[in-house]
């Protein structure tokens, strides 16, 4: 026990009472009334302004977002259409790996060998020039053609 505690039962409230002017435990005073009243006045408007700037946060964090997603979207389309297509390569059209590519050997007659006559280890390196060289359209033509003759090659550098 401390020395301010008097011997027998603690008032805990009896000090708030003191403060307040009310000892004998009626009701608060009509100046209590008004403290309280005024501080909750004040925190009532602290609330109000915290939710204005929140709108106005929002107000200015939806528009962005909705601008910046239609940005990428529109990038989006417009990088998809400026690409062209790539076509399935015909029945007809046959595609063909230049000899400097397929071999060493400068006496033969045509500068171009089919892609299935082509050892496909050479033929995936050709893709891989094509694609290094920036003609996705035609690598991606060769890759396929190379995916449906050799489905279990596997690269080996």
């Amino acid at each position: 026990m401390s020395e301010r505690e008097p011997k027998g039962e603690f008032d805990a409230d009896a000090e708030m009472r003191t403060l307040l002017g009310s000892a004998d435990g009626a009701a608060p005073s009509s100046r209590h009334d008004q403290a309280v009243l005024a501080s909750a006045r004040a925190a009532a408007s602290r609330i109000r302004a915290r939710s204005g700037l929140e709108l106005f946060r929002l107000r200015i964090a939806v528009p962005l977002l909705a601008s910046f997603a239609l940005g990428a979207f529109a990038a989006f389309l417009l990088n998809r259409s400026l690409l062209p297509t790539p076509a399935e390569p015909a029945v007809a059209e046959q595609l063909r790996i230049p000899l400097h590519v397929a071999s060493r050997d400068t006496g033969a007659p045509t500068d171009e060998i089919p892609v299935e006559q082509a050892d496909p280890q050479v033929w995936y390196r050709y893709i891989q020039e094509l694609i290094y060289a920036g003609d996705r359209v035609q690598a991606e033509r060769h890759l396929r053609r190379f995916n449906q003759l050799h489905p279990d090659f596997v690269y080996r550098p």
